[in-house]
């Protein structure tokens, strides 16, 4: 009897099970982009984003919350009990300082890196031919001819530049257009006292609420709603919350693996990635390799080096087929 209850205690219906499994894979970016569109469709989902203010203005735009509003001729703020609380590590400020301009900000990067000074040399003199948009205004053929070093050398540095925050900066050329413009890394990987540690920045990650001013006020307006249309609305808040935080764990559990399975590309750099299999991870955390390959999708990290995703990290034919 216990057992059965248990079952049915754990039940995931498929449709919030296919939720799940996407809201898992995606990026920050279509994270933002999927909590909106589900804002708009539910006017009891209330959004924080990065900056600590409520998503008041895209909520607004909810047309029952407007009918409501208009009703009312009343302004509603959204406040709420958040699921799962905001910590702000405020490691937010490595990535996105206060900068006067692009320039700046990639040298700023730049000294972070142990390197010869050859290389910093073509690294800094790349960085000054890149202008206020982000594009470079020289070709790689010049930039080694003037430098007198091989087209190679330069086109390693220029990835390696292309790796700061905002990621791809310094292209026009050289960068494919599929790759994103920008990309917020989900982690930063920090050495903190001789140890590397995964630190997750709360406030990039969007906090969902109940808009518990808002469902007074459907209690007291006259708007024939039904009960069972409210107590669905509130469920898909609930479970969305869920799922963001699944997210979150799913990546922090494989990003902390992934740390200690290379901690010496993490001191030494890019050219000690050692070889790694998404099997290995997942054996790692007792988990199916299918569930470490979605957490681990569209998911970048900060460190010394520049941004990474996830699977830079894995050096595995099964992988890349999947």
């Amino acid at each position: 009897m216990n057992s059965k209850m248990e079952l049915m205690e754990n039940y995931i219906p498929a449709p919030r099970k296919r939720q799940l499994i996407r809201i898992v894979q995606m990026s920050l970016h279509e994270l933002y982009d999927y909590v909106t569109e589900m804002s708009a469709e539910n006017p009891l989902i209330n959004i924080e984003f990065r900056n600590g203010k409520a998503d008041g203005e895209k909520n607004s735009e909810n047309p029952l919350r407007r009918k409501l509003v208009d009703e009312k001729n009343n302004v509603y703020y959204n406040t709420g009990d958040v699921y799962g609380q905001s910590v702000d590590t405020g490691f937010s400020q490595y990535i996105f300082i206060e900068r006067n301009n692009l320039k700046d900000y990639l040298l700023f990067q730049l000294d972070m890196l142990d390197m010869s000074r050859l290389d910093y040399k073509v690294a800094r003199h790349i960085i000054e031919l890149i202008d206020d948009d982000g594009y470079l205004n020289e070709n790689i053929s010049e930039i080694s001819s003037s430098l007198n070093v091989s087209r190679r050398k330069a086109e390693n540095i220029l990835a390696l530049i292309q790796s700061f925050e905002p990621y791809c900066v310094g292209g026009r050329v050289f960068i494919p257009e599929q790759v994103p413009c920008c990309i917020i890394p989900d982690v930063i990987v920090a050495c903190v006292s001789d140890e590397y540690k995964v630190l997750h920045d709360e406030s990039l990650q969007p906090q969902i609420s109940i808009n518990i001013h808002f469902l007074k006020e459907i209690e007291t307006t006259i708007c024939n709603l039904p009960e069972e249309y409210i107590i669905d609305k509130i469920e898909q808040a609930s479970w969305l919350a869920k799922c963001i935080e699944e997210r979150k764990r799913g990546l922090l559990k494989v990003c902390k693996t992934i740390v200690d399975l290379q901690q010496d590309f993490f001191k030494n750099g890019p050219e000690h990635l050692a070889p790694l299999a998404l099997e290995d991870i997942s054996r790692r955390l007792s988990i199916a390799e299918i569930e470490a390959s979605r957490a681990m999708r569209n998911k970048f990290m900060y460190c010394s080096w520049g941004i990474f995703e996830f699977k830079y990290f894995l050096r595995d034919i099964k992988y890349a087929d999947n």
